[in-house]
């Protein structure tokens, strides 16, 4: 049985954004896809915390490679390749 957790604040951003965790669950467990979730938040000046969101992901099964094609795709959407190749390059370093 899958664990489901609730979003919750890890932090905040350096221009004060919010930063929650446990953004997967919404993909995972309801299947929202992921532009749509990332828009929304980022939408309410919320900000996904990328490795809890990678480490929910591997949680739940999904590989790598996956992982990232998926979450650089949403992620190109919503705030362009710019910032894609920010948090991409952190993730490919946490998943090696």
């Amino acid at each position: 049985m899958k664990h489901k957790k609730k979003l919750s604040i890890s932090g905040r951003t350096t221009d004060g954004k919010t930063v929650v965790q446990n953004a997967f669950t919404m993909v995972g467990t309801h299947g929202i896809p992921m532009d749509i979730i990332i828009d929304k938040l980022y939408q309410h000046d919320i900000i996904i915390d990328w490795e809890d969101f990678y480490d929910g992901a591997k949680r739940d099964g999904w590989k790598d490679k996956t992982i990232i094609n998926r979450l650089s795709c949403a992620i190109i959407d919503v705030f362009g390749l710019e910032h894609k190749k920010n948090v991409i390059e952190k993730l490919k370093s946490k998943g090696e």
